[in-house]
């Protein structure tokens, strides 16, 4: 559901939860869901996350240098994606 609503043009950074909670998400969360649309493992998320950045669709930077690419932006992207399911945005994938 937060997917569907951060596609949609007038998305302002607030979705609903899979608890029917309203919560506020960042640039970087809408980016990754976003990437979740069911074709892409973790590895195709970072790279779409990437792709974003690469577009211009998407800023980040870390102790004041921009963020492209590489493993601190995968580590980004992992604890990112533990927060969607932690704030029941996104259902984790079965661990069996």
């Amino acid at each position: 559901m937060a997917r569907m609503q951060c596609a949609r043009a007038e998305c302002d950074f607030q979705v609903y939860s899979l608890r029917h909670e309203s919560l506020a998400i960042d640039k970087l969360d809408r980016a990754v869901l976003l990437a979740m649309d069911g074709t892409r493992d973790r590895d195709g998320v970072v790279a779409e996350v990437e792709a974003a950045i690469a577009r211009g669709d998407l800023s980040l930077t870390y102790d004041d240098q921009p963020l492209t690419q590489g493993p601190l932006l995968g580590e980004l992207v992992d604890v990112k994606l533990r927060d969607l399911v932690r704030r029941a945005l996104v259902v984790a994938p079965d661990a069996g």
